[in-house]
């Protein structure tokens, strides 16, 4: 210390600064190292966890959409002249549901969620199995058959949202 006293006031000022401009250089590559670690938890987030997300609430999306479809096919009052825009636009949404589940399942799915994932898959075959029937009565007319399959849509489909919630729920918490 008395090193430093005897220096002249400028070697003091320089040394001081010295020491201050490596103290900054290091909080700065420190925050710089830290700004990266963010930067990628943040890319994986999106590019996983959101998207994730996203397919699933579309599946979950067509899959009231679907209802409310059937619905209007069993129940509505222009039942007769919309059955067959009914019966298309449910086929495409189920077609549209099985590509997302195909995207998930290759690139999204992770180890943890595959015993809830096959469940969801099986719900979704016993669904499009229900519709099939549902649909199939309402063309050959048969709308008491239909009404009463309606009962077994609605098992298989809250079936699928119970998995479906139970994926986005883990994919949420992941978050």
């Amino acid at each position: 210390m008395n090193c430093f006293k005897n220096l002249k006031i400028a070697q003091k000022l320089i040394s001081a600064f010295m020491i201050i401009a490596i103290l900054i250089g290091v909080v700065g590559f420190v925050g710089i190292y830290n700004m990266n670690t963010v930067n990628s938890n943040a890319v994986a987030m999106h590019d996983y966890n959101f998207e994730t997300i996203k397919y699933l609430t579309t599946i979950k999306q067509n899959y009231a959409d679907m209802r409310a479809d059937l619905l209007e096919l069993v129940y509505g009052k222009d039942k007769y002249e919309k059955k067959d825009t009914l019966g298309k636009e449910i086929y495409s949404l189920i077609n549209e549901n099985y590509l997302l589940i195909d995207k998930y399942e290759s690139t999204l799915l992770t180890e943890s969620d595959k015993e809830v994932f096959l469940a969801l898959k099986e719900n979704m075959r016993i669904y499009l199995a229900e519709c099939n029937k549902v649909i199939n009565f309402v063309h050959d007319n048969k709308y008491a058959e239909a009404e009463t399959s309606i009962i077994s849509v609605t098992e298989a489909r809250e079936k699928a949202y119970e998995n479906l919630s139970s994926l986005i729920e883990k994919n949420t918490q992941a978050l």
